[in-house]
């Protein structure tokens, strides 16, 4: 903290305060840092560069470092002449010229900046080269596009920089507020913490992120670039142009964000479905966390900086992305946008809060809803709600309560309710029928004029809640997927399942959810598989070491084995779900490409879209050879100059089933030559879900606990997240006990008790899950066949 001392009193006015500061280049991935790569040659190159969200830009100068002081930034950098280095900013450069004083240094001068918060001030000194392109605003002038990349790069980056224009057209249209800067660059840097960062007209990513070229990325690197960007460039209006007034309302930058890239990369390319699938990247990531005991609300009180650090989590991107979605579905697309757009316009260069945006919605949507109130529970409130659905004679009567997992459940809100829209459909009806559950109401009926066989509500998990009926409702739609599951749409059945499955952690039966699963084997939709194919993911965890775990595996092969033989291992297909449950010609199949690819026979040589379920699972029914094929891969680690190809080595090495292995390549990974720093955690946090590497992992940790501490500098919050990631997939009392112990020995972690708590009751919930289910679904797959 900085205080100035005026050697005479103040007197009301304006003063101008000018300080002289000295610092350095951090060794941190945070604030302003060193960046190094190597080129072709192999010769290290250096560059300088910021990242200062949240709470970095008071580490490279002084200043008012909250979002809710905006400032206009007059930026100069001064930096070598040697290795074609160049400097950029936010703002282009008005100037650049030699210093007179000594002749071997440039100094760049850039204009001025818009009002804007320290967080989003960046600069960077690189030999960078860019390609570039145009948009033309609706002004119809035109601004320059460039993307920004190491020189090796340069034949990677048309993907980006195509798409970038045409994004920034589908916002300006959307919007219908001009981009106000001169010029937008796009860079990609080597050494780099997040996804992206979105520095006003100088947004930064990390290299996979950023880089596409055919054949050598995936499809599925394909769609990461692309909403990607897209996040970043929404933040160009829900970020820097209106802010949030302080990071309590975070949701306002990063639920827009989120919510604007899937409506973005879905107009672009609308083969793609993207909106079709939307619950799968939002709601139902989010429900997992916001189901915790100590759930907090989108909108929180933070009281320290650690607690600002935790508002980067699935509630501030996820939960108000799919909660912004239902905004959206209830009052209809045209008033939304027109809403946004009053927002944008309203607050533009300023900073915002909830409750402002929430006026705005209320006052534009012209609905008999308070959408005040509406909006504001939502995000207000932790948790979400269930829907109890009963049938009486003359319709289906509704009611809610927050959903909880444990019986320890402490209701902290007012009888528990929120106003909710409901859209339903039924077996008679030929379209969707909205209706609204108002929160100062106990129950509320749908009346039907016709008798119906079901009732789905929730179309298309449109609504940020879940819905529970009957044993005979779930028995009817288990019949219905069986004989006609088309009759429901992808994504109606994708949240039956879903549903079903949250449910069954408390108040639902596993026979029940077991039985809606039997349909799956006729099932060959995207959205319903990803749903099972994750829970069945937990379910495989969990159920390892017990009697039923083989039991189980069988059911679940056979339910994806015809799947399988449809879609076998064509490029554009990928089939990680057959490989975890142990589909053995799977397995031989993965075993055998990933021998065969390296050994570099250039007919043998893997399409990108299956090499990372090779790298991944083709340890898993290797013996002998496990030691010459990782050291193998690790060489084409280091060999390996694409980013993407390398991140896929990288996550393909922890699939490693043998223990003394998993400890070479974690103490090898140690090595910041060998694994990038912003690359470590990802390892460590993949080895501890590899079923041979949960104990490797947790050993490690405290093993070498003092040299993760001098690797993270003792309080970074990544290594916080680090621990409780890993504790979280404890299942036994053992360990909790271990955890437990561990959180009272290292006080000084910087993590907050929160996080600690949760990761504790992830532990406790899974012991409880065991007690509670394993029996049940044993049951159920002896008397369907598999004992």
């Amino acid at each position: 903290m900085l205080v100035v001392e005026p050697d005479r009193n103040l007197t009301i006015g304006e003063y101008f305060l000018k300080l002289n500061f000295t610092g350095s280049l951090r060794g941190k991935i945070s604030g302003f840092y060193l960046s190094t790569y190597t080129d072709n040659n192999r010769s290290t190159r250096k560059l300088a560069v910021t990242q200062f969200e949240p709470l970095y830009a008071r580490t490279a100068f002084p200043c008012f470092d909250e979002p809710g002081f905006k400032s206009i930034f007059i930026v100069r950098i001064v930096y070598a002449k040697k290795f074609l280095y160049h400097a950029q900013s936010n703002m282009p450069v008005a100037k650049v010229e030699t210093m007179k004083d000594d002749s071997s240094k440039t100094i760049a001068y850039f204009d001025p900046s818009p009002p804007m918060s320290t967080y989003l001030v960046a600069f960077l000194v690189s030999d960078f080269e860019c390609l570039g392109s145009e948009v033309k605003l609706l002004n119809k002038s035109k601004i320059p596009i460039t993307v920004c990349v190491r020189p090796m790069y340069k034949h990677k980056v048309a993907f980006a920089l195509n798409f970038t224009v045409k994004a920034m057209k589908f916002y300006l249209k959307t919007f219908q507020i001009d981009y106000p800067l001169p010029k937008l660059d796009l860079v990609a840097i080597p050494d780099f913490t997040a996804g992206a960062m979105e520095n006003w007209g100088l947004i930064t990513f990390r290299e996979t992120e950023l880089l596409y070229s055919e054949g050598d990325s995936s499809c599925l690197n394909m769609r990461s670039v692309s909403l990607t960007v897209a996040h970043e460039l929404a933040h160009m209006w829900f970020g820097n142009l209106v802010t949030m007034k302080w990071w309590n309302d975070l949701w306002l930058n990063e639920g827009f964000a989120t919510y604007m890239e899937h409506m973005a990369v879905d107009s672009l390319f609308s083969h793609w479905n993207l909106m079709d699938s939307f619950p799968l990247y939002t709601k139902y990531i989010a429900m997992k966390h916001d189901v915790k005991l100590r759930a907090r609300p989108v909108v929180k009180r933070i009281e320290n900086p650690e607690e600002i650090e935790e508002m980067f989590d699935r509630i501030s991107y996820q939960k108000a992305a799919a909660v912004i979605r239902m905004l959206e579905d209830a009052v209809d697309n045209t008033n939304f946008i027109s809403a946004v757009r009053n927002y944008l316009q309203s607050y533009q260069f300023r900073n915002a809060e909830s409750r402002e945006l929430f006026e705005i919605l209320g006052n534009s949507t012209q609905s008999a809803i308070d959408m005040v109130d509406f909006v504001d529970r939502w995000m207000r409130f932790p948790g979400f709600p269930v829907i109890n659905v009963v049938y009486d004679k003359t319709g289906y009567r509704l009611s809610q309560k927050r959903f909880a997992t444990s019986e320890r459940f402490i209701e902290t809100i007012d009888d528990g309710s929120w106003t909710i829209p409901i859209r339903y459909v039924t077996s008679r009806m030929e379209g969707v029928k909205l209706d609204w559950f108002l929160a100062n109401f106990s129950c509320v009926e749908l009346p039907l004029e016709k008798s119906v066989d079901w009732i789905k509500l929730n179309h298309n998990s449109a609504g940020y809640y879940i819905v529970n009926y009957t044993e005979d409702a779930w028995n009817t739609f288990n019949s219905l997927l069986l004989h006609d599951h088309r009759a429901l749409s992808a994504a109606n059945r994708a949240d039956l399942l879903h549903d079903a499955f949250l449910l069954a952690e408390t108040d639902l039966s596993y026979s029940i959810v077991m039985n809606l699963t039997s349909y799956l084997a006729n099932e060959n939709a995207y959205q319903p598989w990803a749903v099972a194919a994750e829970w069945f993911g937990q379910m495989n965890r969990l159920l390892a070491g017990r009697n039923v775990h083989a039991n189980f595996q069988s059911y679940a092969r056979d339910l994806v084995d015809k799947l399988y033989r449809q879609m076998g291992w064509r490029v554009h297909t990928k089939d990680p779900f057959s490989l975890s449950v142990g589909h053995v010609h799977c397995l031989e199949t993965a075993r055998k490409k990933l021998r065969n690819h390296l050994s570099r026979r250039k007919e043998q040589k893997l399409h990108a879209d299956v090499r990372s379920i090779v790298y991944s699972y083709g340890f898993v029914l290797l013996s002998n050879d496990t030691d010459s094929v990782y050291e193998h891969m690790s060489r084409l680690y280091k060999e390996q100059t694409d980013a993407q190809e390398k991140e896929r080595l990288l996550t393909g090495m922890t699939g490693l089933q043998d223990k003394d292995a998993l400890n070479r390549y974690l103490e090898r990974a140690m090595d910041e030559s060998f694994v990038r720093k912003q690359d470590f955690s990802g390892v460590l946090i993949k080895i501890a879900s590899n079923p041979a590497g949960l104990d490797v992992a947790w050993d490690f940790v405290r093993d070498r606990w003092e040299a993760l501490l001098v690797k993270y500098e003792a309080n970074e919050f990544a290594l916080g997240r680090i621990v409780c990631a890993i504790i979280s997939l404890f299942k036994d009392r053992q360990r909790l006990q271990e955890a437990r112990q561990f959180f009272l020995r290292e006080l000084d972690l910087k993590i907050t008790e929160n996080a600690k708590r949760n990761s504790i009751e992830e532990i406790e919930n899974s012991i409880n899950w065991l007690e509670a289910n394993t029996w049940t679904i044993e049951q159920w797959l002896a008397s369907n066949g598999f004992d």
